[in-house]
């Protein structure tokens, strides 16, 4: 039963974010399944957890009218939850403003209570994301502690980023000092030195404060020829945030 519910939400959910994607009303086909998934599942609220948007999910549409889209489309099928990207508030945002955003997320029915996936380098551009996580009332953001380097693509100097043991040192301070989980996310093999699969962030977490853990991306494990299952249950007790996606196709997997 739970697991024919969870298949509906999904469904639900990947069905919606595809009409806001692409800006495009659903066929009748797709009609038909949206209407049916949401008839099996009265309320996203009465699965076990937490079930949200990432607002990545969303990233084609992230104009001023983009978060109203979205929020109507998580209003249609009953889904509580977004997760909070800095194009969609700043996180330099005064009190004032911050208030006004959850308020107008609250007018559909929603909150937030997640942050990210962001990029830090130093503990500045990290700091700004605790505090903005402190004073919105967050306990789970997801950061990728990493540094940025130049490499010659075609005579061109191309700027890429790859895993920072040094940036996570200062995160897990500042997860200690705000005491707010970090959640890192797995890249997938789009990333090859970016977290790109559970294993590759357990290696440089798995001695480190547990307030460090996963957030933990289903589709880009699968897309990287590694096992989902086999992450959950080797390091589920470290996840803080679950991603789920449809995937694509990758050159080097077999998927």
């Amino acid at each position: 039963m739970k697991a024919n519910m969870i298949k509906a939400v999904a469904t639900v959910l990947a069905l919606s974010a595809a009409f806001a994607a692409e800006a495009r009303p659903p066929k009748p086909w797709e009609r038909a399944t949206l209407i049916k998934g949401v008839q099996r599942v009265p309320t996203a609220a009465k699965v076990p957890f937490r079930l949200g948007v990432a607002r990545w999910t969303f990233h084609t549409i992230l104009d001023e009218q983009g978060i109203q889209k979205v929020l109507e489309i998580m209003k249609a099928v009953d889904c509580h939850y977004l997760g909070i990207m800095g194009k969609t508030i700043g996180y330099d945002a005064t009190d004032e403003e911050l208030s006004a955003y959850k308020a107008y997320l609250a007018s559909y029915g929603i909150e937030s209570d997640t942050l990210g996936p962001d990029d830090v380098t130093n503990e500045a551009e990290a700091r700004l994301r605790f505090e903005f996580a402190k004073r919105y009332g967050m306990k789970v953001i997801s950061l990728l502690p990493c540094e940025r380097k130049t490499r010659k693509v075609n005579g061109k100097d191309v700027t890429y980023e790859v895993e920072s043991a040094a940036v996570l040192d200062i995160v897990e301070r500042l997860a200690k000092e705000y005491d707010i989980k970090v959640a890192i996310h797995n890249h997938g093999p789009d990333s090859p030195e970016l977290y790109s699969t559970a294993d590759s962030i357990w290696k440089l977490i798995k001695d480190r404060d547990e307030r460090i853990g996963f957030c933990f991306d289903m589709g880009h494990e699968l897309r990287a020829g590694c096992d989902p299952i086999r992450a959950i249950r080797k390091y589920g007790k470290r996840f803080h945030d679950v991603h789920l996606k449809n995937i694509t196709p990758h050159p080097i997997c077999n998927v």
